[in-house]
């Protein structure tokens, strides 16, 4: 089963709008109680990410799919991100790499052969860095907030797969209820 996608421009204004839909959806599969509450909440997670990654005055699609034993949370983007966003998008995949390279095609290959991308100059292992340096600086420092929601994110979900491919981002949540 597929829920309606939404296009979440202005996440406060559309937050109610993003419950509705996914209500319907958990009805409409019969996932209830502490299962409803914790896939809601990884929802959340999930678009809060994705917002603070991009810019804001860009588009977050988000739709769910599957069933009572196995949903997915959908996130993409359009194709307007740079390589920095993209390996942020990355980073919070499970396996800490991007599926669409795995899935190239022989076309695909040719086309990055053609147009090199710039060079990403954001890493996990520097952000990381920095996160560590700004908290002895400052223990309630706003980046400690991001790490949290990245922690959360990964702690309610079963898998995180990201694949990032000519700007744009698809990041597929999946959550198991049995």
């Amino acid at each position: 089963m597929e829920s309606e996608i939404i296009s979440i421009g202005d996440l406060q204004n559309q937050y109610d709008r993003i419950d509705d839909i996914l209500d319907d959806y958990l009805f409409r599969i019969g996932v209830e109680g502490k299962n409803a509450l914790r896939f809601s909440l990884l929802t959340e997670e999930a678009v809060r990410l994705a917002k603070s990654i991009i810019d804001s005055s860009e588009y977050v699609r988000l739709w769910f799919e599957g069933d009572d034993k196995v949903s997915y949370i959908m996130v993409s983007t359009k194709n307007s991100l740079n390589s920095d966003q993209q390996e942020q998008f990355i980073s919070a995949s499970s396996s800490g790499q991007n599926q669409a390279k795995a899935n190239q095609t022989f076309f695909d290959v040719i086309r990055k052969m053609v147009k090199q991308p710039a060079a990403a100059t954001w890493s996990l292992r520097q952000y990381e860095s920095e996160l560590d340096t700004k908290r002895k600086e400052d223990k309630y420092s706003v980046d400690a907030w991001e790490d949290l929601e990245r922690s959360v994110l990964a702690k309610l979900s079963d898998e995180i797969v990201v694949s990032a491919k000519d700007g744009g981002v698809l990041m597929k949540i999946r959550k198991d209820f049995v």
